[in-house]
């Protein structure tokens, strides 16, 4: 596998990729849609599907389709996550909970197409984190309740309290997402536990203290179990301190396996251009991947590079800049789509290869 260097932008605040599509919103908020310029636009843009969704207002929400051109407008603003069967939710009426950090909101529910506000949930609701599945959000809430939402009658079909049902008191971290009927989350201390999304029963319960691999940085490094969830796949993969790792979720005891890259990359780890002996490869939040790849980026010397899922073998990398002694550049985000890499850095300069 090869990538060629095709093209750089300049100023780029943020950029969404989709197949051969991108859009990318500038420093001074011009906003971009391949090389057509929209106009100007707020930061929060992303395709879903075929579809571009974008706001000129802050107010609103205009849904291009990118196969004819077409426009819809909408007169809200809404989250990626919360779109599924042609609806979205928006939360409202916020409301800080008690004295604590949290707020409360009321939810309303609309249909895309034709647009029409469907309904309004009866109650006020606290959540910091959710994922949508259908017609049910599972939510954190107060950062120790995990929750299942129905959006059809507005009621809990259940809770669970971590503290007072299973003795976790470092709450929870993210909430990952659904295999099998399993709800996988991940508490602060690294617990990782699988949840009934029906009862809210607890099937699984895993505490990776006792890997070798893992010792020598404790349980709280597991919050790099952030990193990546491949749905499709059903399973947590990552790469930190120069280790790939992954956990099958559709096991029926998950176990976590990892891979020393050094070992197996010595020509990568091992070459004098670079600056240092020892890289901290790292997949956090941000970092693509697909069936076969993670893309990865390594900050200590403005590398980005391609990591085989299968053979744990790096098949390329680039060094971004050429920079003297121990300087460089940090890397913010990888994207890929179709047979192109973006990486934009710290400098708001958007990096576009083109796989060979």
């Amino acid at each position: 596998m090869n990538y060629i260097f095709l093209a750089r932008r300049e100023n780029v605040k943020n950029y969404a990729a989709y197949n051969d599509k991108i859009a990318f919103l500038l420093n001074d908020g011009s906003f971009f849609y391949n090389n057509e310029n929209f106009g100007k636009a707020v930061e929060s843009f992303f395709f879903q599907g075929i579809f571009l969704y974008y706001s000129v207002d802050g107010v609103s929400t205009t849904i291009m389709n990118t196969n004819t051109g077409e426009k819809k407008y909408i007169p809200n603003i809404f989250n990626a996550g919360t779109v599924q069967n042609n609806t979205f939710l928006i939360g409202n009426n916020y409301e800080r909970f008690g004295n604590t950090l949290f707020y409360s909101a009321k939810i309303s529910l609309y249909e895309i197409n034709p647009y029409r506000l469907m309904k309004i949930l009866p109650q006020r609701y606290i959540f910091s984190q959710f994922i949508r599945n259908g017609n049910l959000l599972f939510t954190e809430k107060l950062k120790t309740t995990l929750s299942s939402l129905s959006l059809l009658t507005g009621e809990y079909e259940w809770e669970i309290d971590l503290e007072s049902k299973l003795g976790i008191y470092d709450g929870i971290r993210k909430i990952y997402g659904i295999v099998n009927n399993c709800l996988w989350v991940v508490t602060e201390r690294g617990v990782l536990l699988g949840i009934n999304v029906n009862d809210g029963m607890l099937i699984h319960h895993l505490n990776f203290d006792g890997y070798d691999t893992f010792q020598q940085y404790g349980t709280v490094q597991m919050q790099y179990f952030r990193s990546l969830f491949d749905e499709k796949q059903q399973m947590l993969i990552g790469v930190y301190e120069n280790r790939y790792w992954e956990i099958d979720l559709k096991a029926d005891k998950p176990t976590l396996q990892t891979t020393d890259i050094k070992a197996l990359n010595p020509s990568y780890f091992n070459n004098p251009s670079f600056i240092y002996e020892v890289y901290h490869l790292a997949a956090p939040e941000g970092i693509a991947y697909d069936e076969h790849c993670i893309y990865f980026k390594d900050n200590e010397v403005s590398t980005v590079g391609v990591l085989n899922r299968k053979t744990k073998q790096i098949e390329w990398h680039d060094k971004l800049y050429e920079l003297p002694g121990r300087s460089y550049v940090m890397i913010k985000d990888i994207q890929v789509a179709a047979n192109k890499m973006y990486v934009l850095d710290e400098k708001g300069v958007l990096h576009i290869f083109e796989k060979e």
